[in-house]
């Protein structure tokens, strides 16, 4: 292990994304000085961007030494992505490893593409979407539920002495009998509600957050204690276990973001203006690269494939 590796934390799939979106920007436009000074701010905004950064450019390196070793030569662009489908290759073990480890030790855990329901021994049922870890303590004394990854939606056994706790990063969801959904996205916990009453907590936000849900409401809580809130049509709340993927002006990114548990592969959005745009849709979970490409053509975006597993999604 080299200094470097010792020195820098091991870049999350988001922050090593974030690295390759800065490279190809900085390859297109290598005199934009707004661009230059955007990069420098991030890269310098925290270690772990300064480690995804060094890999980052460890294997443009790696690429550029091709000629020397007798390769072929390629254009500029197509170094810059041939380095976004190494630097996902060289990632895959890292990020791997841990989300491996967190599923030996689960209580249960769902593949890409997987939906599969379980019975707790409470008679509650969970129904885990793709890619998702779930831990679990139920017993005479506690319900308790510790979403790892992923998303679930749960009907629960109504049982007033014995509240049903949902932990998912910072955020409790507390119901006594009710069907709701949680999801942990990129830009927070998510918690939609079916039938009866549910209430989301964050203690450790400033202020504090507690929001109490209806049939029909959801809710997003973001790290920082942000709280959106929206009315969605009940059918909306389980359209995934069904294979929909029901959009009602959400971010292009948010979007993206979930249809990649369905696509055995890496999705690379590397606009983040486009990432930003919203979208009000109905896309089909079972083909998710054709969800992907109908996404796309919607806003003018272009869809690349490195190769058959990974798609590098960019403005038009």
């Amino acid at each position: 292990m080299s200094n470097l590796d010792r020195r820098l934390p091991q870049p999350s799939d988001a922050v090593s994304r974030a690295a390759t979106n800065w490279l190809i920007a900085l390859q297109e436009k290598p005199h934009d000085p707004d661009l230059r000074a955007g990069f420098e701010a991030w890269h310098g905004a925290a270690p772990e961007h300064a480690a995804a950064w060094a890999e980052t450019k460890q294997l443009v390196g790696l690429i550029a030494e091709a000629p020397r070793m007798g390769l072929p030569t390629v254009p500029r662009r197509r170094i810059a992505l041939a380095a976004v489908a190494l630097a996902l290759a060289a990632s895959i073990a890292v990020l791997l490893l841990p989300g491996l480890l967190q599923r030996w030790t689960a209580d249960a855990a769902t593949a890409t593409a997987e939906v599969r329901t379980l019975t707790l021994p409470d008679g509650s049922t969970v129904t885990l979407g793709p890619e998702s870890i779930l831990d679990v303590v139920c017993d005479d004394r506690q319900r308790l539920v510790r979403l790892r990854a992923g998303r679930a939606f749960f009907q629960v056994t109504p049982d007033a002495a014995h509240p049903f706790v949902v932990s998912a990063r910072q955020v409790d969801t507390v119901v006594t009998g009710t069907a709701f959904d949680v999801r942990l996205a990129e830009a927070g916990v998510e918690v939609g509600v079916q039938q009866g009453h549910v209430r989301v907590e964050d203690k450790a936000a400033v202020p504090a957050v507690q929001e109490s849900l209806a049939a029909g409401d959801w809710v997003q809580v973001a790290a920082d204690g942000k709280v959106i809130r929206l009315q969605k049509p009940l059918a909306a709340v389980t359209a995934w276990q069904q294979g929909q993927l029901v959009a009602i002006d959400r971010p292009v990114g948010d979007v993206i973001d979930e249809l990649r548990a369905y696509f055995d592969g890496r999705i690379v959005l590397l606009d983040s203006a486009l990432a930003a745009k919203r979208v009000t849709g109905v896309y089909d979970l079972r083909n998710p690269a054709a969800a992907l490409r109908a996404l796309a053509t919607a806003h003018g975006a272009k869809i690349t494939a490195l190769t058959e597993w990974i798609l590098v999604v960019s403005g038009g």
